[in-house]
């Protein structure tokens, strides 16, 4: 059996508000596993329920072949050995560093209490902050030191739940590539809750697209990035070209041509192209026309129009293509079928 296992989970609200339709997926022992979804998705729900903050109205949940909850079994969550890392970090601002994260040690004594607080400070590179107030740190640090307070008491599962989230940009992504390392330094079990792509993506060991109460797609980063399951997955997560065409077999005749299919389809298809998986050549003979181009440091993205599509090609910076160019579209990989 899986690390964590959230099975058939429903959940609604006292008022009939329904949040959770047959949540299901596994987290393996040491994986970081993010719940990715826009707000009022349910994963913020999710993440309550296996902390035992709420109870399922169905489903199961079990961590380490504990049951968690069932509707009609329950273990309090101060039993389940589970930390959690909330938004707003949580920290008391009248205590110490120090104080705060012992402040999650009272099953230990006296020195044990300290020598542990000490080594997790050291674990997230604040060793040298113990004494310093929360107020007196910057954003980065008061996010490592509720890593820290959760990570004291020996969790057997981390939960944060857009831990990032509160951060100023420029913070945001190296904090959370350190989180990252900590995590997998100490070997932890994580589940991830967050509204931001690229947060689930570079964090995340897998990945699970919640909408509306539902999972619809689990897989890793690349999977579902590159293989989205349906058209929705593949807009949530980036920017895409949707594009119909006719499958027969391995390809499918759309209006920029015939097409690769990454599996087999037949019938009318909608694909899924990524602006990278684009490329375009100027050409006399080209089905379509530059419209727009934004120079974006490193690569150049184009709105080419062809035919009835608007679409968007990301290009090396050096290309010399500009507005108002013919050119011809081609794709440098099979396309996901989304429909």
């Amino acid at each position: 059996m899986s690390f964590l296992v959230v099975d058939g989970v429903q959940f609604s609200y006292g008022n009939g508000e329904h949040v959770l339709d047959d949540l299901s997926f596994n987290v393996e022992e040491g994986e970081i596993f993010a719940l990715l979804g826009p707000s009022g998705s349910g994963k913020t729900t999710a993440l309550r329920l296996v902390a035992g903050f709420e109870r399922p109205s169905a489903g199961r949940l079990v961590l380490e072949n504990d049951v968690l909850a069932t509707p009609s079994q329950y273990m309090p969550p101060e039993k389940r050995r589970v930390g959690v890392v909330f938004q707003e970090f949580a920290l008391f601002p009248h205590m110490t560093v120090l104080d705060n994260v012992m402040y999650g040690l009272h099953k230990l004594k006296g020195p044990l209490q300290k020598r542990r607080t000490l080594e997790i400070l050291s674990v997230v590179s604040l060793g040298t902050m113990a004494g310093r107030l929360p107020q007196e740190l910057s954003g980065g640090q008061q996010q490592r030191v509720a890593l820290a307070r959760a990570l004291a008491p020996y969790p057997r599962l981390l939960l944060l739940d857009e831990a990032f989230a509160s951060l100023d940009p420029h913070l945001r992504e190296s904090t959370r590539r350190q989180t990252r390392d900590i995590l997998r330094d100490q070997k932890m079990t994580a589940v991830l809750v967050t509204h931001d792509q690229q947060e689930a993506m570079e964090m995340a060991d897998r990945v699970g697209l919640l909408i509306d109460g539902k999972l619809l797609q689990v897989g890793t980063p690349e999977e579902l990035y590159r293989s989205p399951a349906t058209r929705q997955v593949a807009e949530f997560l980036g920017a895409s070209n949707i594009i119909q065409g006719i499958a027969n077999g391995d390809t499918a005749e759309t209006g920029l041509g015939e097409l690769e299919l990454q599996q087999k389809a037949d019938g009318p298809v909608t694909l899924c192209a990524r602006p990278e998986d684009l490329r375009v050549v100027a050409s006399k003979q080209g089905n379509g026309r530059i419209s727009d181009r934004v120079f974006q440091g490193r690569d150049v993205l184009l709105t080419v129009k062809a035919g009835e599509y608007v679409l968007e090609v990301l290009c090396a910076r050096d290309e010399n293509l500009k507005v108002g160019d013919l050119v011809k579209i081609s794709c440098a990989c099979p396309l996901a079928v989304v429909e």
